[in-house]
């Protein structure tokens, strides 16, 4: 049995609230703009790299998209 103090208990309330609002802003507006693009940066596969088929993409996506989409995977997902 897990018991929860008055502070976590409220923490995890706020988060709950909090990942059911932005849920809600995205489905009744879509993604925030901002949230669907990223850097994209060329990493060599290999030294030096002589094509451009020895490089991998990486991309760096912001800081919200990815705490969005860990809240909804990790609180919302499972209710469903």
């Amino acid at each position: 049995m897990v018991f929860h103090t008055g502070s976590t208990s409220i923490v995890l309330l706020n988060l709950h609230l909090f990942s059911h609002n932005v849920i809600n802003k995205i489905v009744n507006n879509g993604n925030p703009s901002m949230w669907s693009k990223a850097l994209v940066t060329p990493v060599p596969k290999k030294a030096p790299p002589t094509d451009f088929c020895h490089l991998r993409p990486i991309s760096v996506t912001s800081i919200m998209s990815r705490v969005t989409e860990r809240l909804v995977r990790k609180y919302l997902l499972p209710a469903f």
